[in-house]
């Protein structure tokens, strides 16, 4: 019986992260930015409860965590909610009146929704991404010397010299290191920076890796008209 419930909770996790990462993408779709989603965390969602009654007036659309809001019918139920407890576009169907949706099908939603009563509202839980925006990038390396990197950035790159930077991304035809053995991806170039002002340590100004690109902790866009 333990064994049993240990299994169904780390089933849940996976099914909730993938969720989460599922609003996560939409999100950045929306603000026009290819997404790492290494880097999300289950923490950066924010919980959404709301009673609405049949007909809902909402678009789901199927994707890997479930289902999303693609769209609310103007002057249905859904359009009408007034205040932060409202559904918005790009929202993740967690649960319907305390049914688990996660990872759920549009079919299976529309057979759920179908079998509700007409006359009672309908409890929603949702979840809505509101951590940082997570660019998906990546730089060429070569090894220079001993002391560092060479970079090389395309002419629309946004990262300039005198910014430092982390890795996520290397590819792998690039040239070995002297010991014959490739940097890994997510390996710190720099020390980590306990914030702009003041770093742990200098780096030396000959490192052609003291590089770094400042990305914002949140990015406000504006609400769709549907």
């Amino acid at each position: 019986m333990l064994i049993l419930k240990v299994q169904k909770k780390a089933h849940m996790t996976l099914s909730f992260f993938a969720a989460v990462q599922a609003t996560a993408r939409v999100f950045h779709t929306k603000i026009g930015v290819d997404f790492d989603e290494r880097n999300v965390d289950v923490e950066d969602v924010i919980h959404v409860h709301v009673s609405i009654p049949l007909p809902l007036g909402i678009l789901f659309r199927e994707n890997a965590g479930g289902c999303s809001v693609v769209r609310l019918l103007e002057g249905e139920n859904a359009s009408l909610v007034q205040g932060k407890e409202r559904v918005q576009v790009g929202d993740q169907l967690i649960a319907i009146n305390g049914k688990d949706c996660l990872g759920c099908t549009f079919n299976d939603l529309k057979k759920l929704v179908s079998q509700l009563p007409s006359k009672r509202k309908v409890k929603l839980f949702l979840i809505r991404y509101d951590g940082p925006v997570f660019p998906n990038f990546g730089i060429d390396f070569s090894k220079s010397s001993s002391d560092g990197f060479e970079v090389d950035f395309d002419s629309n790159s946004s990262l300039s010299k005198g910014d430092r930077f982390r890795t996520y991304t290397i590819r792998t035809a690039n040239t070995m290191n002297e010991e014959g053995r490739k940097e890994n991806a997510g390996d710190n170039l720099l020390p980590i920076l306990k914030n702009d002002e003041n770093p742990t340590s200098t780096p030396p100004s000959n490192d052609s890796a003291s590089l770094y690109t400042h990305f914002p902790r949140r990015a406000e866009i504006p609400t769709e008209a549907c």
